[in-house]
C-alpha cells in the first residue's frame, strides 16, 4: 500500500492579517462562512495547533468571506525548523537583503 503524502501548507499572513484587521468580529466571520465553524477552530488553525491541508475548505470558506481568492489564503510549509531564510524574510517586507 502507498500511501500520498499530502502538501504541506500553512495559512498565508495575508490570510492572518485580513482576519485580524476585519472590521466585524471573528465570531461573525466564522457564523458567515460556510459551512460555518466555531471560532476556537479559526484560531487553532491560525496558530498552527491544527494542521491544514492544501484548499482546506474551512480556511477558504473564511477567505471568502474576507475577500480572499483560494490562493491567497496558503502559502508553502517553511522546512528549515520553522526559520525563515533572508530571502523570504525580504519578499515578506521584514528585512532588506543586500
Amino acid at each position: 500500500m502507498i500511501l500520498k503524502k499530502e502538501n504541506s501548507v500553512k495559512i498565508s499572513r495575508k490570510f492572518i492579517e485580513a482576519v485580524k484587521l476585519a472590521e466585524i468580529r471573528q465570531y461573525k466571520i466564522c457564523q458567515k462562512a460556510r459551512p460555518s465553524l466555531h471560532p476556537t477552530v479559526l484560531s487553532r488553525l491560525m496558530n498552527g495547533i491544527e494542521k491544514v491541508k492544501d484548499n482546506d475548505a474551512r480556511v477558504v470558506a473564511i477567505g471568502r468571506v474576507l475577500g480572499l481568492k483560494p490562493n491567497e489564503c496558503f502559502e508553502p510549509e517553511n522546512h528549515n525548523g520553522g526559520q525563515e531564510t533572508a530571502k523570504e524574510k525580504a519578499q515578506l517586507g521584514d528585512i532588506k537583503v543586500t
